[in-house]
């Protein structure tokens, strides 16, 4: 998630613009290079889930 956060500065996004970004570039990957996209798309998720559920 750091990685993210520090991307989206770098590109002057929000973290939802920047995994937004990313998710569009998948569009054009190779079928293996997408799964592996989704997977870490659903890793981001879950920390995000439990980030704001350690919040509360």
């Amino acid at each position: 998630m750091e990685r993210i956060k520090i991307a989206a500065v770098e590109n002057r996004r929000s973290i939802n613009a920047e995994i937004a970004a990313r998710l569009e570039r998948t569009f054009d990957l190779p079928e293996s290079d997408r799964e592996e996209a989704l997977r870490l798309l659903r890793e981001v998720s879950r920390v995000l889930t439990d980030g704001t559920k350690q919040r509360t």
